[in-house]
């Protein structure tokens, strides 16, 4: 979603390693669905067996997510308005997000899920997609991440309208806003969960600005020295994902710098077109489903197999039918601002164009 400054080198990456950012999304969804079905569920519900230790790992799926998220969001600014960017957010996120939300509170209440039944007022408080910030229960596990990143959106948007991701400035920014995050995240008492997950995690989104800057020719050492600054202030708090954020960051590098990995790949550039709705509607309805299946005493990798591919055929089902549609829907009756897009501020480019495979990001 941004490519930097007229004054550095643009390096456009070709449209094979585009396609790759959604080939690494569409990993890392498949990476959080497994994690959740063979280790978290057994945390939730023991009866089902213990804990798959090898794919512990997988929950770190999300930090890929949000170094996905830094780059691509990163890209929309620079070819947006505010009006637009916000717009284009909205319409992208909100519309699939409330329907998987009545979704998943519909199931659970039907079929029934102990310890993950909300009452109505939560329900509908889920709407916001920040009832986290407010320690309302989410509707689904899972929904934590999207406070985190509609948080990240506002953050980037007001220093990019406002001039404060201009090539000259992006460093000192950079840096800025890490140590803040670190301080407020450090200072928050350890009773506001839900609110030290906002800062501790913002480091990974802009380990994606900064792979995008490098892409884009950036070889200033203060910016080539960020990632470090970003993977060990941000493993203070959990190593682990100072490990993961590090891999994703380095595998966006030699995505779009060298060579796609095989990450552009038919089957997981599927998996990245599904990847939002399978994000949104995989936990609490597989959960529902691996119960059952155990209650009929059907074997657990069996039942695994098969919760997998009813969420996967789920998501593609959602996104061809409800999510794409209702989007273009939307999109045609929201009028769109009938004025170019702001020239960037501060010299950055408006040249760059993102592609659309990476403008889908979730």
């Amino acid at each position: 979603m941004s490519a930097l400054a007229s004054e550095l080198p643009v390096r456009r990456a070709s449209t094979h390693r585009l396609l790759a950012l959604d080939g690494l999304r569409g990993l890392a969804a498949l990476m959080v669905v497994v994690y959740h079905y063979l280790w978290n569920v057994a945390q939730v519900y023991p009866q089902l067996g213990a804990s798959v230790e090898a794919v512990h790992f997988g929950g770190q799926g999300v930090r890929v997510f949000f170094v996905i998220s830094g780059i691509v969001i990163f890209m929309s600014l620079q070819n947006s308005t505010p009006a637009g960017f916000f717009r284009s957010r909205f319409i992208r996120l909100y519309p699939t997000y409330w329907i998987a939300v009545a979704i998943t509170a519909t199931a659970v209440a039907v079929f029934g899920l102990p310890g993950r039944q909300t009452v109505p007022l939560d329900t509908v408080l889920n709407l916001s997609m920040v009832q986290d910030f407010f320690g309302v229960p989410n509707v689904d596990g899972a929904y934590w991440t999207l406070a985190v990143e509609l948080a990240f959106y506002v953050m980037a948007a007001v220093l990019w309208f406002t001039g404060r991701l201009s090539p000259a400035r992006l460093p000192l920014t950079l840096y800025t806003w890490l140590a803040a995050m670190l301080l407020i995240a450090l200072a928050i008492p350890d009773s506001f969960n839900e609110q030290t997950r906002l800062f501790e995690n913002i480091p990974w989104f802009l380990l994606g600005i900064t792979a995008l800057a490098i892409i884009n020719g950036e070889r200033r050492m203060s910016m080539l020295l960020f990632p470090v600054a970003a993977v060990v202030g941000g493993g203070l708090f959990n190593p682990m994902d100072a490990v993961a954020a590090a891999v994703a960051f380095a595998l966006a590098l030699v995505t779009l710098m060298w060579r796609p990995l095989g990450l552009s790949s038919r089957p997981l550039r599927f998996l990245g077109w599904l990847s939002f709705p399978l994000y949104l509607l995989h936990q609490n309805l597989g959960y529902i489903v691996l119960l059952r299946l155990d209650a009929l005493n059907v074997p657990r990798p069996l039942s695994v197999a098969i919760a997998l591919v009813l969420a996967v055929g789920f998501a593609a089902l959602f996104t061809r039918f409800i999510d794409e549609p209702l989007r273009r829907l939307i999109g045609r009756h929201w009028r769109k601002p009938a004025v170019t897009p702001a020239t960037p501020p501060s010299g950055a480019a408006a040249d760059a164009t993102p592609h659309t495979a990476i403008a889908r990001e979730n």
